[in-house]
């Protein structure tokens, strides 16, 4: 399957793991954040909303003193669901 994503499949392992992340997490593909031929644009929602939260997601091993704080992913909250159950 992530072969199948155009540029990930010449992209660096990190980014491959994070695209990943990404999709297995939210159950989405790489069109629910990225623009098929224009796969750099950030103009669709959940791209944008990605960007923000990966930001909250660097911020969370300064203030919470837990013992693994960076175990928080986007599976945490999302749990495999493009929108979260509240």
């Amino acid at each position: 399957m992530v072969n199948d994503w155009p540029p990930i499949a010449s992209a660096t392992d990190a980014i491959r793991i994070t695209m990943s992340e990404y999709s297995v997490s939210l159950g989405v593909k790489c069109e629910f954040c990225h623009v098929p031929r224009n796969w750099k644009a950030e103009t669709k929602p959940a791209m944008k909303t990605t960007r923000a939260m990966e930001a909250v997601m660097k911020e969370f091993p300064k203030y919470f003193e837990l013992a693994n704080a960076s175990a928080f992913t986007c599976f945490t909250c999302h749990q495999g669901a493009a929108k979260i159950k509240r």
